[in-house]
C-alpha cells in the first residue's frame, strides 16, 4: 500500500510540474501579448494626437465671413451646437474621472501611470478639438 501511495504522490508531483510549466508558458505569452498591445496603444495614441493636431489647425484657421443660414440650416446648426455642448460636458466628466484614476494609481506605488497620463493628454487634446468645433458652429450661427 505504501508503494502505491508513493507512486501516486510521484504522479501528482509530475502533473503539478507539468501544469507549472504550462502556466509559465502561458504567462510568457501573456507578457508578450501585453507588450504588443502596449506598443499598439502607444502607436494609436500617437496617431490620434496627430489627427487632433491637424483638426485643430483647420478649426483654428480664420473663419470666412459668416453667410446667413436658411431657417432649416440654422435649426440644424443649433442641433449641432446642442450636441457639441453635450459631448464637451461628457468629455469634461471623463477627464475628471481619468485624473481621479491617475491619482489613485499613483497612490499605489507598484502601478505606473504613464499610459493613463498619455490617455489623459489625448483626452485633453480631443476636448480642445471639440471646443474648436463648437466655436466654429457658433461662428456659423453668428453667436461666436
Amino acid at each position: 500500500m505504501a508503494d502505491h501511495d508513493h507512486d501516486q504522490l510521484i504522479a501528482l508531483t509530475n502533473l503539478a510540474v507539468a501544469d507549472s510549466k504550462h502556466m509559465v508558458a502561458f504567462r510568457e505569452q501573456a507578457v508578450d501579448r501585453a507588450a504588443e498591445l502596449t506598443t499598439l496603444d502607444q502607436h494609436l495614441l500617437s496617431r490620434s494626437r496627430t489627427a487632433l493636431a491637424r483638426s485643430r489647425v483647420h478649426l483654428d484657421e480664420r473663419a470666412p465671413a459668416r453667410v446667413p443660414l436658411s431657417a432649416m440650416h440654422e435649426r440644424l446648426e443649433l442641433a449641432h451646437l446642442k450636441q457639441a455642448n453635450s459631448h464637451i460636458a461628457d468629455a469634461r466628466l471623463r477627464i475628471r474621472r481619468q485624473r481621479h484614476l491617475i491619482a489613485e494609481l499613483s497612490d499605489i506605488s507598484s502601478h505606473q501611470t504613464d499610459l493613463a497620463e498619455t490617455l489623459l493628454a489625448t483626452m485633453l487634446n480631443t476636448l480642445q478639438a471639440m471646443e474648436g468645433h463648437r466655436k466654429f458652429i457658433r461662428h456659423r450661427l453668428g453667436t461666436a
